[in-house]
């Protein structure tokens, strides 16, 4: 599945594409992980999904994405930081996954966990926590005031 990343600067005008959530991933995000365009501003992936109450798509903006797994482990589980404007602040993350089996004959699947979601050790999600409070979608008030 090819990810098509549009550009923030609406005078841009290049299409950048990745041919897979793996080249998505290592090829067209930033240091702090927010997507990018081939000019170097930010970009987002729109997605839209019809939902079972007719009438009512989810559509995100993909912003932003923070790998979860260890370095050369097939199963990679990481979270997509969404927002529901092109240009809005990121409110969401959505947990996901890839497994890629290619390098031993077999595919890449993208998932979202058998039977569930991704499963993360809890150093993984206080690495997202601290992920999201450097990339600004949550503050550390918002992060204190979860712990009382």
């Amino acid at each position: 599945m090819a990810w098509p990343i549009n550009c923030s600067d609406a005078g841009c005008g290049k299409e950048t594409w990745a041919a897979n959530i793996v080249e998505l991933i290592t090829s067209h995000r930033d240091d702090e992980g927010w997507l990018v365009c081939q000019c170097g501003m930010r970009g987002y992936v729109k997605k839209s999904f019809e939902m079972q109450e007719a009438g009512e798509p989810w559509e995100p903006y993909l912003r932003a994405i923070i790998p979860l797994g260890a370095t050369g482990d097939i199963y990679q589980p990481f979270v997509f930081v969404v927002s529901y404007q092109p240009d809005g602040p990121p409110d969401g993350v959505w947990f996901s996954y890839y497994k890629d089996l290619r390098p031993f004959g077999g595919r890449l699947k993208l998932g979202y966990g058998p039977g569930g979601p991704p499963v993360l050790d809890k150093t993984d999600v206080l690495r997202l926590v601290r992920n999201l409070r450097d990339i600004g979608c949550l503050s550390e008030t918002e992060i204190q005031d979860s712990l009382k």
